[in-house]
């Protein structure tokens, strides 16, 4: 899946956007959680990087929270369902 971290909208259906009240372009983490797994990826993002593609190969199907963390503070946290 290829997230955006900047930008309000999807732009299709392989794309998630995170809504971050104010543009930054420094650097960040996305980590996926799920409820009976817990911490199953885990991406740290250099700056000046908008648009990163997190694998879900392997993952089971079901919902899982994506989480934006900048210095190591959890900045939003959005449902994203794996089918």
């Amino acid at each position: 899946v290829e997230i955006n971290v900047l930008e309000d909208g999807v732009a299709d259906a392989n794309m998630r956007t995170i809504n971050n009240t104010e543009p930054y372009m420094g650097a960040y983490r996305l980590e996926l959680w799920h409820d009976l797994y817990g911490k199953v990826r885990e991406i740290d993002v250099a700056e000046n990087t908008p648009t990163v593609t997190m694998n879900l190969d392997g993952l089971s199907s079901g919902v899982y929270v994506l989480r934006l963390i900048i210095d190591n503070q959890i900045i939003t946290a959005e449902q994203l369902i794996v089918k």
